[in-house]
């Protein structure tokens, strides 16, 4: 009898009797049982719904680059910790407003991922106190349907740039 290890919890199995979901090309995933596939792609699944709804709020006016969202997953995989999915996505709901206004005042940031890096520590410092303050309604304990951008990031404006004073005296002499 060949053996193989389960996807999920690592434990050996026959491969006769374990649960086989074909993965890529010319090869198996295994598990302990149907039932704990299910589990597991339920669970990925919310998690998955999780991540698109805290990268929309991330995914302002810019790209978002990679790297920079592996280390926010990496920020909200260690939150998640404390908090549910529900309740971080409660938070940032309830304090969008005072988010954007928060970044607004801080601006020009060097590079977008200090960006990032700023809004990360506002929520941070601040969802204890919130969550402590505001439980979440039980009728949005199941599910959170949050659209960021569209909520809140529409009152965005990127701030004038600095001139020179060349260009404003240039401005000057065209206005005479």
């Amino acid at each position: 009898m060949s053996k193989t290890k389960c996807f999920i919890c690592g434990k050996e199995v026959d491969k006769k009797t374990a649960f086989k979901m074909p993965y890529a090309t010319n090869k198996n995933h295994y598990y302990c049982s149907e039932e704990e596939y299910n589990t597991f792609m339920a669970e990925k699944n919310k998690e998955d719904k999780f991540q698109l709804d805290v990268r929309a709020f991330f995914d302002l006016d810019f790209d978002i680059t990679e790297r920079s969202w592996k280390e926010m997953s990496a920020f909200f995989s260690e939150l998640r910790k404390t908090y549910s999915r529900e309740q971080i996505l409660w938070y940032i709901e309830q304090n969008i407003d005072k988010i954007v206004s928060a970044v607004q005042k801080k601006e020009p940031f060097s590079y977008e991922f200090v960006m990032y890096r700023y809004i990360i520590a506002i929520i941070k410092n601040n969802i204890k106190f919130f969550i402590s303050q505001n439980p979440l309604p039980d009728n949005r304990v199941e599910e959170v349907e949050v659209d960021f951008y569209m909520a809140s990031f529409d009152k965005y404006k990127p701030s004038k740039t600095r001139r020179a004073m060349s260009d404003i005296e240039e401005e000057g002499d065209d206005d005479e």
